[in-house]
């Protein structure tokens, strides 16, 4: 399936060199993660043998570019229930 939801998401407008991550059984005790972009999801799932149980995510969040970090749980962040530690 993934071949034909890279095809979707370039039709949709995503480019082709969009950041992708599959995420293989997440959460669980052996979660596997790889970042590929939207043109290489088939091929990366096929090299890992994913077959199912995935999640994917695509777009710029998976680079983390042009992000910063949240600082909700930072200690030296103060909040309006919290005083900052450092």
């Amino acid at each position: 399936m993934l071949e034909k939801l890279s095809n979707k998401l370039v039709e949709g407008g995503y480019a082709p060199d969009t950041p992708a991550a599959i995420v293989y059984k997440a959460t669980w005790p052996d979660e596997e993660k790889y970042i590929c972009t939207v043109a290489a999801l088939a091929q990366t799932a096929a090299e890992h043998g994913i077959t199912k149980t995935a999640l994917i995510i695509v777009g710029d969040a998976v680079a983390q570019s042009g992000y910063e970090r949240s600082k909700l749980y930072d200690p030296g962040f103060t909040t309006e229930f919290r005083e900052a530690s450092k």
